[in-house]
């Protein structure tokens, strides 16, 4: 959706930690400057107070010639929300597409149950906790502490080995 003129929200539909794949055609120099965030404002702008110190930005200068597709490769972002600005033209959705960025540990565990909510619980586990490994543990992946975190390890762990193959992780060599 167009917030104001120039600047559009993406939404992915949930949180998720990786980044956006642009496929965007302009003139050389154009300047492509994408925004993520969690949540919204009231007002339809992204909200970013949380994110303290991180830019959780990813700019892209465009070569000018044919359709481009761009994405980054140093950096993920935790966000449900995109702000585009600076998209020649009108952007659509066909022009992003969400990757997905976590470990690819096994899932060895699933849960379900006729209770939708405790069902979407878990959902939210299993996104979380692939979204806070990236070769090791994260504190989280939209702030400014993309850091290994493993002061509550002893407690975390043990329902996540219930969702995850991470016993390589924990074993003694």
């Amino acid at each position: 959706s167009q917030i104001k003129s120039g600047v559009h929200i993406l939404d992915m539909g949930q949180n998720m930690t990786g980044w956006l794949k642009i496929k965007v055609k302009g003139n050389q120099g154009d300047r492509l400057t994408i925004r993520f965030a969690e949540s919204l404002k009231e007002n339809g702008e992204l909200f970013t107070a949380n994110l303290r110190d991180a830019q959780a930005t990813d700019t892209y200068i465009l070569r000018g010639d044919d359709v481009e597709t761009w994405e980054p490769s140093f950096i993920y972002h935790g966000f449900r929300y995109a702000e585009i600005t600076g998209y020649p033209g009108t952007p659509s959705v066909n022009d992003f597409t969400g990757q997905v960025v976590y470990d690819n540990i096994r899932t060895t565990g699933t849960f379900e149950t006729s209770d939708t909510i405790l069902n979407q619980i878990f959902r939210n586990a299993w996104w979380t906790i692939s979204g806070n490994y990236k070769g090791i543990p994260v504190d989280c992946p939209q702030r400014n502490e993309r850091q290994p975190w493993l002061g509550d390890r002893s407690q975390g762990c043990y329902g996540e080995s219930f969702i995850f193959d991470i016993a390589r992780l924990y074993t003694k060599w």
